[in-house]
């Protein structure tokens, strides 16, 4: 279904910038533009103007480590600019323009001085100033940018991921371009942008990359910030090579994961774990708005990838470049998954790794996030979410999960922790759970996990049967345990495609199995 044919079905107007774009099967019609693509697309310029205006308090931001979403929000205004008025998209296509040497409009990228090129890379040109302008790079910092670019550039290619793509001559050859500049003044740390027009039918662009020209009085050492924004932005430009149209939470998660995967010891992405189902684990993983949330799914992709490399699937970048592989749309006869049925499809065709498919997987994950110390490497660091509490009192026979608790969207989990009552001495005392979950095509998922006052902890993963349902009890005498904690979990990846600009969630989708009760009982047997 094409855009036009959606937004004129009486769906509304787009009401919020978002990052979700349509993949491959729902190929824009151009011939006409309705209101809510009018609205869309001068949403995505008024959001890139704002990161392009002078903003004092951004740049002091970036000295805190805040990276702002300039390589998305400059994609959505490439893709969506044909729906602009001609003065509005002259405005948007200077911002999108590649940088220029001089003193231009405001809303021209500039880099002040004579600009020179650097070719000497296999796959990449550099482009910068040593002039002693405000953009002057030092030859010493040239040197390591191109050790920087290399390093990065050798690692995608040894996990066997595509090169960017060639961009037809454009500065000066067809090698991916990296732009050297000032880009402190505007709270920035890099972008890669494209400079030519969204094709029909087309979904794998070359994009040019711009770096920082010094990270000085940035968060980070500026040989750190370097390395960690050339492995994001990089990665960006990989991913032209796949589908550029893919969505925001899988591009962007992708990217600030491999980040961490390249240089693990540097840890920049820790910040958007505020923005992470470790701490928001009833938001959506694939919601794509114009925020931090679409960092903070790089978690999801670590939980993943370690669990690649310990089950035997070798280095953590293959893990991705498959997903990479499943979202492809290069050519007609590629998959061309939309970014959550690629995770699903990636983790159904590696049984060994990823025992029980996505629903259990998913669970998994969930319930890891309660005790991120033990399930990640660097998970000593990470923050945890609060569980619901039910404590029992001397009297209580029962408990039920309440609506305002297990009404759980796609790709959501809570937790309830269920403490005994000093008084339930006896060794054969029991909690009896009735669960009672959606049926099996909306991948429900529950673990139930035992914390003993020894400090041992031990964890089962509740088989349900095709209608969501199972009973299974664990033991709750107060002389032994501390407390249990149930994670359960809606690991839906069905939607309906396409169904409106407005959606928020992968391929513009219609989640299938939102806001269904995922409900538990429990009774104490004593």
């Amino acid at each position: 279904m094409s855009l036009r044919a959606i937004t004129t079905a009486g769906l509304g107007l787009v009401t919020a910038l978002t990052l979700a774009v349509v993949p491959a099967e729902a190929s824009p019609d151009r011939s006409a533009t309705s209101a809510p693509e009018r609205a869309e697309a001068t949403q995505a310029l008024d959001a890139v103007e704002r990161l392009f205006a002078p903003s004092s308090a951004r740049a002091r931001k970036v000295a805190d480590g805040v990276r702002p979403d300039v390589t998305l929000a400059l994609r959505e205004l490439w893709r969506t600019k044909g729906a602009l008025a001609p003065a509005q998209r002259r405005v948007a296509e200077r911002y999108l323009a590649r940088p220029v040497a001089g003193e231009l409009a405001p809303d021209e990228r500039v880099i002040n001085g004579t600009i020179a090129t650097d070719c000497t890379l296999a796959t990449m040109c550099v482009h910068y100033t040593g002039d002693g302008t405000q953009d002057q790079v030092t030859p010493s910092y040239l040197a390591t940018v191109k050790t920087v670019l290399a390093e990065v550039d050798g690692k995608y290619a040894s996990a066997g991921y595509r090169s960017p793509l060639p961009d037809s001559g454009q500065g000066g050859n067809a090698k991916l371009d990296v732009y050297l500049m000032d880009l402190r003044p505007d709270g920035m740390y890099g972008y890669c942008a494209n400079d030519g027009d969204l094709v029909e039918g087309q979904y794998t662009y070359p994009v040019y990359c711009v770096l920082d020209n010094d990270f000085v009085n940035y968060a980070l050492p500026a040989t750190e910030s370097l390395k960690v924004t050339v492995a994001h932005e990089y990665f960006h430009a990989v991913q032209g090579a796949y589908d550029w149209l893919e969505d925001a939470w899988f591009m962007e998660g992708g990217a600030a994961w491999a980040e961490d995967e390249v240089y693990t010891a540097i840890n920049d992405n820790r910040q958007y774990l505020a923005d992470s189902q470790l701490t928001a684990p009833w938001v959506p993983l694939d919601l794509g708005s114009n925020d931090a949330n679409v960092y903070g799914p790089w978690i999801f992709f670590r939980y993943l990838s370690e669990r690649w490399k310990a089950k035997g699937g070798g280095q953590p970048l293959v893990m991705m470049r498959k997903m990479l592989e499943r979202v492809d749309a290069s050519t007609p006869a590629k998959p061309d998954d939309y970014s959550t049925l690629a995770v699903s499809n990636v983790v159904q065709a590696n049984p060994k790794i990823y025992p029980g498919g996505l629903a259990r997987v998913y669970n998994e994950f969930a319930a890891a996030n309660r005790l991120p110390k033990k399930y990640y490497a660097e998970g000593s660091a990470y923050p945890t979410a609060k569980p619901a509490a039910f404590t029992f009192g001397k009297r209580t026979k029962s408990i039920a999960t309440k609506t305002a608790l297990d009404k759980l969207d796609h790709l959501t989990s809570y937790t309830s922790r269920l403490t005994p009552h000093k008084s339930f001495k006896a060794k054969k005392t029991k909690l009896k759970f009735s669960f009672n979950l959606p049926s099996r095509p909306a991948n429900p998922g529950v673990t139930v996990r035992t914390f003993l006052k020894n400090g041992k902890v031990t964890t089962s993963y509740v088989a349900l049967d095709k209608s969501g349902g199972a009973k299974k009890a664990f033991g709750f005498s107060a002389k032994k345990v501390k407390y249990l904690e149930v994670t359960v979990s809606n690991g839906s990846v069905a939607t309906q495609c396409w169904y409106s600009v407005a959606s928020p969630f992968a391929c513009y989708g219609r989640p299938s199995h939102d806001g269904l009760r995922h409900a538990f009982s429990a009774k104490l047997k004593r």
